[in-house]
Parts: C-alpha cells; structure tokens; sequence
C-alpha cells in the first residue's frame, strides 16, 4: 500500500510495525519500502493523532517486548493521512450457518488434511481457511480440495480409517490441517503449513506424541510474517499410528 501511494503520487513519510520484525514478506520490503527510500520503524506505534477538519500530524514511539510505550521515544510527524493496517480475516459467515467448526486461531474452520471441514461433504480451501502467503499455496491447496470434493459427490472418496489431531505448543501458532487422516496415497503431497509467533534462528521442528519424536525437519529460519511448510509425507505412516500430536520447534 505504501508502493502503490508512492506511484500515486503522495509523499509517504513511513510505514510503523509495532513487532520487532515485519509482518510482511522480506521481498516486499526489499522491493515496496527500501527500493523506494520508504522508512520503516520496527517496535513503534501511532500514539496520538492532532487535526481539526483533517489529520495534521501523529506522535509516534517505540514499544517494550509487551507493546507498553517506550518513554521519551515519542516523536512528531507532520501528515494528512493515516492508513490502519487491521490484517485479513477470513469471511465466515457462511460456515458458522452450515454448523461448521471455527479455529479460533485463524478464523477459519476446522480442517483435515484434504481440507474437508468437521461437517461431512463441505470443502473449504484459500483465505477462507488461513491467510495464505502466496498464491501458488491458495492454488495447491484448491486443487487438492477439488479433488477430494469431486471424488465425495462421486462416492469414491475412502473413508479414513484413522485420525490424528494435530496441535502447536508456543512458539508454533497456528496449524493447517487440525486433523490428519489417511484418505490418499500415491503423489498426494502430505504437507502441514504452519507460522511461529517470533523468529527462531535454524528451527528444528519435532512431531511429538508425548516425549516420543515421530519427525525432525530443519528449516533455515521462521519468521512470524512467512508461512512455514512442512513436508510429512516419509513420517506419514508413523503419525497414524497415534491419536494426538503436537508440533514444537527449537532453534
């Protein structure tokens, strides 16, 4: 939003994050702020807005690791424009009416891993169900929810003959797919997606039941703003055998 002010012609004095790091993709802030001399202030916040008929300028600071107002940091900027970032929610007005399940971590309902809600025959797939990263992942996600949902209306979708429920301890948010089953096999890819809460440097992420390690997998880093793919599919056999796990990551 910043870029796009920016080409039309406004004069953008800064973007503000109140996290640590930011809440967007590392390319976006190469190609939207920093290729177009836009300052980004980590840690700080809109304090006060002043203006009569129209903004005129903020106060703006930076926040403690509680999001508590730094004293003394406070500063003035002169502007006639405040554009809020409130974040993406999925549309779930719909499936609250079907008497679906709703994840209270994303907003989104309750999935598998063939994104089959916890109502048998309703398929659920794209920003409805998480707020996705990148569109290659929406389209994944909706070819692999079309053909599960092609295969239910023609009755030849197998019935599971298990189920695991899938849970993150902190810093691990949350988790997409709740629940793992064995419907396919074959070249499905068997994938969990998944974000941290903080960044963790050479996260090992461990599929635990209990103290027992089912699956290790290294990844180079984990950042709150980038979704994080695990691929499962050569421990997929092992998970089955349980009934709850829970995803925790070490760096």
């Amino acid at each position: 939003m910043a870029r796009r002010c920016k080409f039309e012609g406004a004069d953008v004095k800064a973007v503000i994050e109140i996290r640590p790091e930011p809440s967007g993709l590392n390319r976006n802030v190469q190609q939207c702020l920093i290729d177009y001399g836009i300052p980004l202030y980590l840690k700080h916040t809109v304090f006060k807005i002043c203006g009569s008929k129209r903004i005129e300028r903020v106060f703006f600071g930076q926040v403690d690791e509680n999001m508590v107002q730094v004293s003394g940091t406070e500063k003035e900027m002169k502007c006639d424009t405040l554009l809020l970032s409130a974040g993406l929610i999925p549309e779930s007005e719909l499936i609250v009416k079907a008497g679906i399940k709703i994840n209270p971590l994303t907003g989104g309902p309750v999935t598998d891993n063939i994104f089959q809600t916890s109502r048998n025959g309703f398929f659920a797939c794209g920003n409805v169900v998480q707020v996705y990263d990148l569109v290659d992942s929406v389209s994944e996600a909706g070819h692999l929810a079309g053909k599960a949902a092609a295969l239910y209306t023609a009755g030849k979708l197998p019935m599971a003959r298990t189920r695991v429920k899938l849970a993150g301890r902190k810093p691990v948010g949350n988790i997409v797919p709740q629940y793992y089953r064995d419907y396919f096999t074959g070249k499905d890819k068997d994938l969990i997606s998944l974000r941290v809460d903080r960044k963790v440097e050479k996260p090992k992420f461990m599929i635990k039941d209990k103290d027992e390690i089912l699956a290790c997998i290294r990844k180079p880093y984990a950042v709150p703003s980038e979704m994080t793919i695990l691929d499962i599919s050569k421990y997929k056999q092992k998970m089955l055998k349980r009934t709850e796990l829970v995803i925790e990551v070490k760096g």
